[in-house]
């Protein structure tokens, strides 16, 4: 190809001359100018119309959190769906819901295809974010907004799905449009420039051509002629207007497109919203307040009745100061309002935000009374009861008067609760609480305290001796037969009694003084009222270290058990073995069982240590047949409160199991004071316990409530006949009597006995002439540790 061609080619291509040159080169700037501006402008258009929505997304659900927070926390559903409803008519808004704070959905609603609106049912319990604070994701076309529902804290969420492919949309149609136009500019421009370059008085028009556009493109740039510093100026203050005049442009869509929210979400809330000028008249209210106005037939002007007390200081403070005023409270027509004030200076208004909040102080004050109240008697509870111990202490300092706390403590309750039912032991407590009411003054005060505790303030009394009048009605009163579930209970109290300010001065003391002062009672036979003293209060603070030192000695394992055997009375070989606890503390040296047991009774560790004797006495027995084999039977004491325990056949049959011993080789001693209540579940155990061959001795026979009776009902073995009846039987003919009578009747019904505390052969030689077949006591041996005990066993088999 020769240089000619190459030449007429090149400027076939690239033109010669300035004025295509420079349109063309002018033509590609502006091109790249245009995409590049067009990109950017529909990214930033995108980016704004993003975070619009996140802003007005992030208001709409704060006010649907504050709209529907009353209505979730009593389950007002249709409320909170009408609520959802109106919301879900803002655009882009594809599903609301509404969840408790677990994520249970409470109300939803979302829009169709059709962008019609409709509750959606069956949705499962969402998770909400583990913060407490309102959330916003963006991912995949659409947006999440979470906004937790707070009153004095979280109680809920709400959940806003937006769809973001209309804005996506409406990127790209921006995109598309600026390309177009931007295509038109750069043959515009390429014609103009060639213009500028022979008619200067053409740029001028193009100029004035431009201006004259501004009102339909805000924003639109012009190409700047370089040539002449007039038109670079010129061009420059175009580009400067329209890019102030696009941007006061945005500035005032947003502020109108945000006042038409807020102003559709005012006049929809359903709270109360209206402004008042400086004048205090009104010159505005949403339908909620419309809707107020219409039930109650008041003008506009009256919707002042409904503000605060207080409304004129507030009003004054917003005006002049730019106070904002939260959480004044008010009350119209039975319900309590709660009142926000916002000024709002560049109009001289008040804004005035009410919402009922009467559904919400119901609640309180339910959470109050449940604070306070006994919701089974109807009485007040322990706090509400110190409450006023403390105002009766105050008032007593003030008119030199004496307060008696009572402590009462029913007597049988536990064994009717056990035997009949808690639903018989509520309505138990139910009629105590109603007795107690009527054995004192109007004035004064009864509490529960828990379980069968109940407290008695007696406000005003002129001498601890005039509390005894009361307690002894009380004590009357509760003596009389209950009748429920057609039965007759009789359960009977012991009261202690501590006065102020002879006994203490604080609530708390007085009370643990009378606590005290009941035990007593209770110690001094159960039925009657004792008053504190300082002796109660030392002993009980002993109580108190023995039970510490007793939890110790468990611990530590300081109780160890001792063997007394169980002879034959006729021929004097070996039968069995009773199992003994005994306690050797390092501080109290031995402790007595008549001392400890009780107290283990009373603070429930009998129950571990009724399992420790059971499972150590059966493995020491199986021990000693591996040694020597036998038919050796091992006898257990159980305690009223271990037989009552839901374990105790699993505890015996497991034990069983483990050590290798048979049923028959164990015998539960039980004590009479067990078979008073005469509960059914009390003979199903013992049958359950007969029927695993087990064999059942009724202990101390004689010295308590004694009643043939029991003898009849209950599938007894055994008797025990307590030693002191057999310590003085040669010598007493009362005792003498009574022992034969125990084992006439013994016989007769088919019952082995055993007298227990022989200590002599004339004793033993009473008990073996009439009838008497086992004898235990130190005749024939002191109790022995098992090692002792062991060797013993060897003794008496050889």
């Amino acid at each position: 190809m020769n240089k000619n061609v190459l030449h007429r080619l090149g400027k076939f291509i690239w033109p010669q001359h300035l004025r295509y040159q420079l349109a063309f080169i002018f033509a590609a700037i502006i091109s790249t100018a245009i995409v590049t501006f067009s990109l950017q402008l529909s990214n930033e258009e995108a980016k704004t119309l993003t975070n619009e929505l996140q802003k007005h997304s992030a208001a709409l659900a704060e006010n649907i959190a504050s709209a529907s927070a009353q209505y979730l926390l009593v389950r007002d559903y249709t409320s909170i769906e009408n609520i959802l409803i109106g919301a879900a008519k803002f655009p882009g808004i594809m599903h609301i819901e509404v969840t408790d704070i677990r994520g249970k959905i409470i109300g939803a609603v979302e829009k169709d295809i059709h962008q019609r609106i409709k509750p959606k049912y069956g949705v499962q319990a969402l998770s909400p974010p583990a913060n407490q604070d309102q959330s916003i994701i963006i991912s995949a076309h659409k947006m999440l907004i979470w906004q937790p529902v707070n009153l004095s804290s979280t109680i809920g969420w709400v959940r806003i799905i937006y769809d973001l492919k209309p804005i996506e949309e409406m990127a790209a149609k921006i995109w598309e449009n600026n390309l177009n136009k931007g295509g038109i500019i750069v043959i515009i421009s390429f014609f103009i420039i060639i213009i500028v370059l022979h008619r200067p008085t053409l740029s001028l028009s193009r100029y004035t051509d431009f201006a004259d556009q501004l009102n339909q493109n805000l924003g639109q740039q012009v190409e700047i002629d370089n040539h002449a510093i007039e038109f670079t100026r010129l061009g420059a203050a175009l580009n400067h207007t329209s890019r102030q005049l696009k941007q006061q442009d945005d500035e005032l869509n947003t502020l109108l497109a945000d006042l038409r929210r807020v102003a559709v979400m005012a006049e929809y809330s359903p709270n109360i919203v209206f402004s008042m000028n400086r004048d205090g008249k009104i010159v505005y209210s949403n339908h909620q307040a419309n809707l107020l106005m219409s039930q109650h037939q008041l003008s506009r002007d009256d919707l002042t009745r409904l503000l605060p007390k207080e409304f004129k200081k507030i009003r004054q403070n917003c005006f002049e100061k730019g106070v904002l005023k939260k959480n004044a409270e008010s009350v119209f027509a039975d319900i309590t309002y709660l009142w926000s004030f916002s000024p709002f200076h560049e109009q001289s208004l008040l804004h005035c935000y009410a919402i009922d909040i009467s559904e919400r102080k119901r609640a309180q004050e339910e959470l109050i009374k449940q604070a306070n109240i006994d919701p089974l008697t109807g009485l007040p509870n322990r706090n509400l009861a110190l409450d006023r111990l403390e105002q009766a202490i105050t008032r007593a300092h003030r008119e030199k008067h004496l307060v008696c706390v009572m402590f009462i403590d029913l007597d049988r309750f536990k064994t009717v609760n056990d035997s009949f039912g808690h639903s018989t032991g509520d309505r138990l407590l139910e009629q105590v609480a109603k007795r107690i009411l009527n054995s004192v003054r109007e004035g004064d005060t009864v509490a529960r305290l828990g379980g069968d505790e109940f407290l008695v303030i007696l406000d005003g009394i002129d001498a601890a001796i005039h509390s005894e009048h009361y307690a002894e009605r009380i004590l009357e009163t509760l003596n009389h037969p209950f009748h429920l579930a057609n039965n007759e209970f009789f359960v009977g109290a012991s009261i202690g009694i501590s006065i102020y300010p002879d006994d203490d001065t604080a609530p708390l003391l007085l009370l643990r003084n009378a606590d005290t002062a009941m035990y007593q009672a209770k110690n001094n036979g159960r039925g009657g009222f004792s008053f504190f003293t300082q002796a109660l209060n030392d002993e009980a603070v002993l109580r108190v270290k023995m039970e510490t030192r007793l939890r110790h000695a468990i611990k530590n394992n300081e109780l160890h058990l001792e063997y007394q055997p169980q002879v034959c009375a006729k021929t004097g070989q070996l039968k069995g073995v009773e199992a003994l606890a005994r306690w050797n503390s390092p501080e109290l040296n031995i402790v007595p069982p008549t001392t400890f047991i009780p107290l283990a009774e009373d603070t429930g560790l009998i129950l571990e240590i009724g399992e420790w004797i059971l499972k150590t006495a059966c493995q020491d027995l199986s021990d000693w047949m591996k040694l020597t084999p036998s038919s050796l039977s091992v006898a257990v004491n159980m305690s009223s409160r271990q037989f009552r325990s839901e374990k105790l056949i699993d505890t015996i049959k497991q034990t069983l199991a483990d050590t290798g011993i048979l049923a028959t080789q164990l015998e539960l001693e039980i004590t009479e004071g067990l078979l008073l209540d005469d509960s059914p579940r009390t003979l199903e155990m013992l049958n359950e316990l007969k029927a695993m061959e087990i064999s059942l001795a009724l202990d101390d026979f004689g010295t308590g409530y004694s009643s043939l009776s029991y003898l009849k009902r209950y599938p007894f073995d055994i008797l025990k006949i307590d030693q002191s009846f057999v310590r003085d039987i040669t010598t007493d003919p009362g005792d003498a009597a009574v022992c034969q009578t125990i084992i006439a009747i013994a016989g007769k019904l088919g019952m082995k006995v055993i007298g227990e505390g022989v200590e002599t052969k004339a004793q033993l030689d009473f008990l073996a002439q009439n009838g008497v077949d086992l004898i235990q006591g130190y005749y024939y041996s002191k109790p022995l540790n098992a090692v002792d005990f062991a060797h013993y066993l060897k003794n008496s088999e050889t």
